[in-house]
């Protein structure tokens, strides 16, 4: 029986793989039982889901309890400030057995949405770029199971978007993470974390390009 039960911080898949990932660390320090708890099942199911895919030695040691009294809330500050645990799947390009094909990419976040997502002809100048480079682009939403999105950012060139959840989960699964910032910054969830910003869509295709010169260097992607 875990000592302390702490509330998941907020709705969104991104608010809860921070939260998530902060918790992992508590427990790997504190070395025992910990619970989360929420109020809605089916969240509280997805975060289940979120443990299974990280690569984590405490899993065993973290429940989920719906509709729990929680000790404790999660400090919004300090779940974006986490640094995080690498799902089991993982972006290497030292791995690959035939050349990256496509892009992910998710323009559609939830939270803050008039402040951090791109306007449409943002988006259509970088459709256009990956097409110019022979790449598919493979939308990221919500009708995905979460293993099948960490199996898709484990295969593709790079991930560009807004801050959303889909941005966290390449965090963990160490694709290369090209972050769009407009009116809100994107370090405000993102602190510690490994990525490329870019103030709008030319300034992201002015780095991709850099990174698909790499990976034609080393024959992962078609010329």
């Amino acid at each position: 029986m875990s000592r302390f039960c702490y509330r998941l911080h907020n709705d969104g898949l991104g608010d809860h793989w921070a939260s998530l990932q902060l918790l992992a660390h508590m427990c790997h320090v504190e070395e025992e039982k910990l619970a989360y708890s929420h109020p809605d099942p089916i969240l509280l199911a997805r975060a289940e889901v979120i443990l299974d895919l990280l690569d984590i030695s405490c899993r065993h040691h973290m429940v989920g309890r719906l509709n729990a009294a929680p000790t404790f809330d999660l400090n919004g500050f300090d779940i974006w400030a986490t640094p995080y645990f690498p799902t089991k799947r993982r972006w290497d390009v030292k791995r690959r057995a035939y050349p990256f094909n496509f892009i992910c990419t998710h323009f559609d976040g939830i939270s803050s949405a008039a402040d951090k997502n791109p306007p449409p002809h943002e988006v259509s100048e970088i459709l256009a770029w990956a097409r110019h480079n022979k790449l598919s682009v493979i939308g990221l939403d919500a009708s995905k199971p979460l293993s099948e999105v960490v199996g898709l950012l484990a295969n593709c060139a790079l991930f560009v978007g807004c801050d959303s959840g889909f941005s966290h989960i390449a965090h963990s699964t160490g694709t290369p993470c090209y972050l769009l910032e407009y009116k809100l910054p994107v370090v405000t969830c993102h602190r510690h974390k490994n990525y490329v910003l870019c103030k709008g869509a030319g300034h992201f295709t002015q780095q991709a390009d850099n990174w698909l010169h790499y990976l034609r260097t080393l024959g992962s992607i078609a010329s």
